[in-house]
């Protein structure tokens, strides 16, 4: 082959490797838009003239989506003003698994769903940044209605030195 010849594979080769990363970069942007972090209302008060509401809980689920759809099918039969998920929402722990989880989560529920972490959301490699990344702040506080929730991440075991210094902060201005 001569030298001409062999460059211009060469430069195909790269320009079909660039397209190819070009169209991944694309469609996984998309779907980052699709799944933007289920943010929790932080710092925000909703529905301040409310007294009254219900508010549905659980965990636990581990990426088992049957068990995601049972839920939101109980919940579209009440008048749930939003769910609490209380960790332990994905099994493997990977970007994928909380993109498809916080998909279903999206489809099957009809009210907002604000979460907290469990230990098994903790990566092992990046920490908590892959469930901030689809689940927002690992802890905050919002009011709904005259009723104050914190929400705080104690799935380490414990509850830093950070965390109970925003407890308190956040019981004496929101609470005093």
């Amino acid at each position: 082959m001569s030298r001409k010849l062999l460059t211009a594979w060469a430069i195909m080769l790269i320009a079909a490797g660039l397209g190819i990363l070009t169209v991944q970069g694309v469609v996984f942007a998309m779907l980052r838009n699709d799944s933007a972090p289920l943010l929790p209302p932080a710092g925000l008060t909703l529905q301040p003239e409310r007294k009254a509401f219900t508010v549905a809980v659980f965990s636990d689920f581990a990426g088992q989506i049957d068990s995601v759809e049972k839920i939101g099918g109980d919940i579209s039969r009440n008048d749930v003003a939003f769910t609490l998920c209380l960790g332990d929402i994905v099994k493997k722990r990977t970007a994928l698994d909380f993109l498809h989880v916080t998909g279903e989560i999206r489809e099957c529920m009809p009210c907002p769903v604000y979460a907290a972490p469990g230990n098994w959301d903790r990566n092992d490699v990046t920490g908590w940044e892959t469930y901030r990344a689809y689940f927002g702040q690992d802890y905050y506080f919002f009011g709904y209605g005259d009723t104050l929730f914190v929400a705080l991440n104690t799935a380490d075991g414990n509850l830093p030195e950070e965390q109970r210094t925003f407890l308190a902060q956040t019981l004496k201005r929101e609470r005093p």
